[in-house]
């Protein structure tokens, strides 16, 4: 996954410095602050997590969903949602909370969140 990740970095960092130079940006300011924005979004390996597990579920469609399973998701989900209400977790890393929830989902059941 991280070997992906790199991979689409690179790609990105490659049209970044096409387009400033295509623009007549200074490049290696411009470059400079792309890259070490690029290098801090965690959100390219969340993706490709996703995707990994897009491919791990298609076709499981068919299968006989587990009630029990998906009640003890909800009902620690809804732990967690608390939780949040509560302000026990740092409001800073609610922007992952849909992510966290469908790891969780996947995790416990199999079953993708998208």
């Amino acid at each position: 996954m991280t070997k992906m990740g790199m991979l689409i970095e690179d790609k990105l960092v490659r049209q970044l410095e096409e387009e400033a130079k295509s623009r007549n940006l200074e490049l290696n300011s411009f470059m400079g602050i792309s890259v070490s924005y690029l290098m801090g979004d965690i959100s390219i390996l969340v993706d490709i997590e996703k995707l990994y597990q897009l491919k791990k579920v298609d076709g499981i469609e068919s299968q006989e969903c587990d009630v029990k399973q998906l009640e003890n998701y909800i009902s620690s989900s809804m732990q967690l949602s608390e939780r949040i209400l509560k302000d026990e977790i740092n409001s800073s890393v609610l922007m992952m909370f849909p992510h966290i929830l469908g790891d969780k989902l996947f995790n416990e059941t199999g079953y993708e969140s998208e």
